[in-house]
């Protein structure tokens, strides 16, 4: 099986690769484990099994990210969708979960792991150092950076250089989730809840191609759902 990215460079992929229906399987998975940890984060931060079951949410993201990449035959407009997306969302970001301006959304984690797999892509090692390097700030400066930080990146970019092959993407993001279980966010080891569904994506009978931008509108639209209940609770 190949497949053709937007530089046309051919790929060759195994048969087991998500199809089309799967991917769609995976990023509605990741979409409602994202509501359920933000409905968690924002208006019941003291059941912690909430943030648990959040925890598969990203690294699906990630893996997805890396089959975009694959598939977008405009990365530029890819990209910008990506920051322009994250621009929207990052006022309400801030108020849901209390942060200031220098702490940014998924969707800058996103745009640097596009960086980074562009950067191994066409051999740029000064994107790769770039993406990492600003990810990475978060280690020092724990308000500032993107959400999920060097983890998130260094997920974005596995995905992507081991994604012809799922076992070896699992064992990238399960050795990344235990180290940042152990390194930063203890919660984050919960994380390998979300390897099942990269090894055996499900198939859910869904053929919703509006699926990709219809996350990013209700990225933005449900965080400002759930501040406005938490508003509304704390009358």
């Amino acid at each position: 099986m190949t497949m053709k990215n937007h530089d046309e460079g051919t790929f060759s992929l195994e048969d087991g690769q998500p199809t089309l229906e799967q991917s769609n399987a995976l990023k509605l998975i990741a979409i409602i484990s994202m509501t359920v940890d933000h409905v968690g984060a924002i208006l019941l931060p003291n059941v912690g099994w909430l943030r648990i079951i959040g925890r598969v949410a990203f690294p699906l993201f990630a893996y997805q990210l890396a089959a975009g990449y694959l598939h977008t035959r405009n990365l530029a407009r890819y990209a910008l969708r990506l920051a322009v997306w994250g621009l929207i969302a990052q006022p309400v970001y801030m108020i849901a979960f209390g942060v200031g301006l220098w702490k940014f959304n998924i969707f800058a984690t996103l745009l640097l792991g596009l960086l980074a797999i562009w950067g191994w892509d066409h051999h740029r090692w000064w994107a790769i150092l770039l993406a990492l390097g600003l990810a990475s700030i978060q280690l020092w400066l724990p308000a500032v950076g993107p959400d999920y930080g060097l983890y998130g990146v260094l997920l974005c970019l596995t995905s992507f250089v081991l994604f012809q092959h799922r076992e070896q993407v699992v064992i990238g993001h399960g050795l990344l989730h235990v180290l940042a279980g152990s390194l930063f966010w203890p919660s984050q080891v919960y994380a390998v809840a979300s390897i099942p569904f990269i090894l055996w994506p499900p198939r859910l009978g869904l053929h919703m191609h509006y699926l990709p931008e219809l996350f990013y509108v209700y990225y933005p639209a449900h965080l400002a759902l759930l501040v406005l209940i938490r508003y509304l609770l704390m009358r």
